[in-house]
């Protein structure tokens, strides 16, 4: 062995003895430290804590100040008076569709029987229609309906004239005014579109392109109608609406005028309500428990 040699195996074995035997292997007497625990979280309050005598007094003081607060009782009348108002003018307006609904038939039906005794053939159809009746009533009852069938056959050519001279006179089964006018209208729309497409079928056409769907519900009375249904609805809406601002504004003074949040307002009356009803049913404390039991005849008067 060269002495080059020998010298670096010196130093090599030299750095090794120098670096600690932990170092080179590990160490095996050394244990990983375990995290420290956790802080143990605080236990949650019941949703029913620290009703004392003096949230009780504040509870009725201001459960007191609510009910002696007009304001929502006001805008509840308010939204009934609407109510009532827009009722009456519906049962109004529907009245008046079927009092002309039904002079309209009256009319149509003089005009058909006016027509028919002026026939030139009404005479003669009330000769053959006696001539019936008498036979039925002698008992000969082949020349009863031979008679029989020819009236009718007068009648049915009487009718049809007078129902042809009466045409203009034939009333809306839909109602009466410009709105009725325009459902007849778009009702009859429809029925021409459906016989277009049955046609159309039949003729090995395409209904889509042979047939254009009527726009129903688009005319002037229609529109005008539409309007009315939504300023009446939005009128509704805004009264509903100050009622709900009423009863926000009467429960935020309620709770200033005995000192108390409207937020802890409305947990006392939740709890205070829930204990009364249902001892059992509301998370809370023997305290506010004790409380509530005390004056509990006291709580149930203001709170019907």
């Amino acid at each position: 062995m060269s002495r080059t040699l020998s010298v670096s195996l010196v130093l090599a074995l030299a750095a090794l003895l120098s670096t600690p035997i932990g170092a080179q292997f590990g160490n095996p007497l050394k244990r990983a430290i375990p995290p420290a625990p956790a802080p143990a979280q605080p236990k949650p309050r019941p949703y029913c804590h620290s009703i004392t005598e003096e949230t009780i007094d504040q509870f009725i003081k201001a459960t007191k100040s609510r009910k002696q607060d007009r304001s929502v009782a006001d805008a509840e009348a308010r939204l009934r008076d609407l109510e009532a108002r827009q009722r009456a003018a519906a049962d109004a307006q529907a009245q008046a569709q079927g009092a002309g609904l039904i002079d309209a038939m009256q009319k149509h039906a003089d005009c058909q029987d006016a027509a028919r005794e002026k026939h030139p053939r009404y005479a003669e159809q009330q000769r053959l229609n006696n001539q019936s009746n008498a036979a039925y009533d002698r008992g000969d009852q082949t020349a009863g309906d031979r008679f029989n069938a020819q009236s009718s056959a007068l009648t049915e050519i009487i009718d049809r004239d007078a129902n042809k001279a009466c045409e203009k006179l034939q009333p809306n089964m839909l109602g009466t005014g410009a709105l009725a006018e325009e459902a007849a209208r778009d009702q009859q729309a429809m029925l021409d579109y459906i016989k277009c497409m049955e046609a159309a079928q039949k003729a090995g056409k395409d209904p889509s392109r042979a047939c254009v769907l009527p726009a129903a519900g688009q005319g002037p009375a229609a529109q005008a109608e539409q309007a009315r249904l939504e300023r009446e609805n939005a009128e509704r809406q805004a009264a509903r609406g100050a009622i709900e601002q009423a009863r926000a504004d009467a429960d935020k003074k309620a709770a200033n005028d005995a000192g108390m949040e409207e937020k802890e307002m409305a947990r006392v009356n939740e709890c205070i309500a829930g204990r009364l009803r249902n001892p059992s049913g509301t998370p809370s404390t023997p305290e506010s428990n004790a409380a509530i039991d005390k004056r509990a005849s006291e709580l149930q008067a203001v709170l019907q």
